[in-house]
This record gives C-alpha cells, sequence and structure tokens, in this order.
C-alpha cells in the first residue's frame, strides 16, 4: 500500500510541473518561423487579445499539456479505486479541469489557424521545409513511422496551415472525448475502460504529431 501511495504521489507531482518545462518544446513550437511576422509575440500580446502566432502556439501548448497532466491525474484516480473504489468527487474534479483545458486549447487554435490564413508564409523557411530530409531525421531519432509520416506529409508539402487545423481538430474531438467521460462520472458511472484506452491513445498520437512538428522546426532553426 505505502509503495502504491508513493507512486501514485510521484505521478501527481510530474503531472503538474512537467508542462511547464514541455509546453515550449513539444507542442508544435518553432513553426512560427514559417510566416513572415516570425516567433516573436511582440510588446502587444496578451494572452486575451494576443495576434502573434508565436504566442498562440506557446499559449495553445500550455493548455494541451495541462489538460494532459489533467488526463494522467484522472487515470491514475482509476486506478486507485482498484484499491479503495472509486471516488467520485476527485474524478469530477480531475476531468472537469481536463475538459475546461482542452477548450480552451481548442479555442487558442480556433484563433491560430484563423491568423496563419492571413499571414503570409516565408518562402525561405517554406523552400527548407519542401528539401528537408524527413528520413533521415526519422531514422536518425528513431521517430514513430505512422505518426511521423503525417508530419512529413504536411510539412513536406509546405502546409503549416493544415498543421494548425489539424491542431483545431484534434483538440476539438479530444474535448468531446473527454466530455462524454465527464457525463458518465458526473451521473455516479465508472468510466468505461475500452473508451478511457481510446481516448488516451489518441491523446498521445496528438501529442507526438505536434512535439515531431516542433522537432523538424528545430532541426531547420
Amino acid at each position: 500500500m505505502k509503495k502504491i501511495l508513493i507512486i501514485i504521489l510521484f505521478v501527481l507531482i510530474m503531472a503538474f510541473t512537467l508542462p511547464l518545462y514541455l509546453d515550449s518544446l513539444m507542442a508544435g513550437n518553432e513553426s512560427c518561423m514559417a510566416f513572415q511576422q516570425g516567433c516573436n509575440p511582440g510588446p502587444g500580446f496578451t494572452l486575451k487579445t494576443g495576434d502573434s502566432i508565436g504566442g498562440l502556439i506557446a499559449l495553445g501548448g500550455y493548455h494541451f499539456l495541462k489538460a494532459s497532466s489533467d488526463l494522467d491525474l484522472f487515470l491514475s484516480l482509476v486506478e486507485l479505486s482498484e484499491i479503495s473504489g472509486p471516488d467520485y468527487k476527485a474524478l469530477q474534479a480531475a476531468i472537469a479541469s481536463a475538459v475546461e483545458n482542452m477548450q480552451k486549447a481548442r479555442d487558442v487554435y480556433y484563433r491560430l489557424k484563423n491568423l496563419a490564413d492571413v499571414s503570409p508564409y516565408n518562402q525561405a523557411v517554406i523552400q527548407q521545409l519542401t528539401a528537408f530530409d524527413y528520413n533521415g531525421l526519422q531514422e536518425e531519432r528513431t521517430l514513430i513511422p505512422v505518426i511521423f509520416v503525417k508530419v512529413k506529409k504536411y510539412l513536406g508539402a509546405g502546409d503549416v496551415r493544415g498543421v494548425y487545423n489539424k491542431f483545431y481538430a484534434g483538440t476539438g474531438n479530444l474535448a468531446d472525448s473527454f466530455s462524454s467521460l465527464k457525463k458518465a462520472v458526473d451521473a455516479g458511472t465508472f468510466p468505461d475502460l475500452s473508451a478511457l484506452w481510446r481516448t488516451r491513445q489518441k491523446f498521445a498520437e496528438d501529442k507526438l504529431f505536434s512535439q515531431y512538428v516542433a522537432e523538424v522546426f528545430f532541426s531547420i532553426k
């Protein structure tokens, strides 16, 4: 019992601290260099009214990875229920926070994709993307092929706007999945394990996609 509680405490600590360090490295960052405005948020940028591609990417990534922390907490509580039974109050709080953060990420990515649609590309960077050695990067870093092939499809064609559209669609789908889990827990029903597995898998795939996008841009930076 003591060992299990220590493991759960470790998971909670990591869940709440890691996103503060990972959001700028994992969630598509530096892709703003593909646009003429670059990655500098500028002096007028605010979290509510920001009109910077770089600032919106960082803010969207922050909420996206905070939702990941919330889901990890939710899953750790599901595991703990095997010992002490479900704590629906704690489960409700965790999944409610996950829904809130994922909806915020979706809203930020909506602003991002709309801003990108009216922002001109930096053609020099687009040429770097189309000429980039994607196979070499995949082999060097042992990137998961089924995920990286999607990154190559977008960036190899210079379609950074398409990446942002995928961010928006993905966070919308995850917000819907989280909301379904929330409805079950709010009704006092233990979440369906198959639904949890599929949601976690989709989240993991989306996180890797956004990380791999960042890796490509850091490689050409």
